[in-house]
């Protein structure tokens, strides 16, 4: 048996949804259901990836919204990026992301869904190594907002952070860190968004500029100096996107 994350809008039909939850604790040894596993005072961008990370399988339930969620998005794209395993539920039949149109999505309402989800979550892909799983692509949200401008605000934030805590402890101690490795995670997660020619040059500046806070910098002056370098790299990537 194996474990699964479970990916789903919160607007959409939640009796469906705890259905199909239900169905997946018979079958999986635990379940990430947000709900039920989310305590108070987490910071859910980093609960939810480190969620995703511990567990075999990523199940997205699809429904009108999914696709306009930045948190759904976000989750889906992060378990493609570690190349989880992907089980797609459809639980309303008029929604059908066109990305995802080739592959098989489970059909909520189909006769047999309980089996269905059972083999799918304990499918073995093809080969045991990661690189012959299925190619799922990255999604883009559909309310207008680009994947890599959410990315870089996101980085924003985080450096943000990092320097307000440098400037207050005066020190690089173990949450300095914890902040330093978050935007690191960051920019693994971005290098995998579909650049386009014109940001192609500017995603491996950012990514150095990130890795260079620390790595060239013993000094609290350098280390604030890289920082400003890492947010006004991400503004001019955002402003380069129209926005």
């Amino acid at each position: 048996m194996t474990s699964v994350f479970v990916s789903y809008k919160s607007s959409n039909d939640m009796q469906r949804i705890k259905n199909v939850v239900n169905h997946l604790r018979e079958v999986a040894t635990s379940v990430y259901f947000a709900p039920d596993d989310l305590f108070g005072g987490e910071y859910m961008p980093i609960t939810f990836r480190t969620a995703i990370a511990s567990h075999d399988v990523f199940v997205a339930l699809l429904a009108p919204g999914y696709t306009e969620s930045s948190w759904c998005i976000g989750e889906y794209n992060y378990a493609v990026h570690l190349e989880k395993q992907i089980v797609l539920v459809s639980i309303d039949k008029t929604f059908r992301p066109k990305e995802l149109s080739k592959y098989y999505i489970i059909d909520y309402e189909d006769e047999g869904f309980a089996m269905k989800l059972r083999s799918a979550v304990n499918h073995t892909p093809i080969g045991s190594n990661k690189s012959n799983r299925q190619d799922y692509p990255l999604l883009q949200l559909t309310n207008g907002r680009d994947a890599r401008v959410i990315a870089c605000e996101y980085v924003i934030e985080w450096a943000e952070r990092l320097r307000r805590h440098l400037q207050k402890t005066q020190q690089d101690d173990t949450h300095a860190r914890f902040l330093w490795d978050t935007l690191l995670l960051l920019s693994g997660v971005i290098q995998d968004i579909n650049w386009n020619a014109e940001l192609e040059k500017n995603y491996p500046v950012l990514e150095v500029h990130i890795q260079h806070i620390f790595y060239e910098n013993p000094t609290l002056k350098g280390q604030l100096e890289q920082i400003d370098k890492v947010i006004q790299r991400a503004k001019e990537i955002i402003r380069q996107q129209g926005i």
